[in-house]
């Protein structure tokens, strides 16, 4: 399913993620709400995708 996706964001937490996605990522955050904040401001994922 990440392969197939536009945007592919891997989410850690405390647990952890599972580590086969994490090539097939576009970005790694920390956390659920790293994520959230990515997608209501698109400046700050076209920074973090420029990486």
């Amino acid at each position: 399913m990440f392969q197939a996706a536009a945007l592919a964001i891997a989410v850690l937490e405390e647990e952890g993620t599972c580590a086969s996605l994490i090539p097939h990522a576009h970005m790694l955050v920390r956390s659920s709400q790293d994520a959230l904040r990515l997608l209501f401001d698109p400046q700050r994922l076209i920074a973090g995708l420029r990486g």
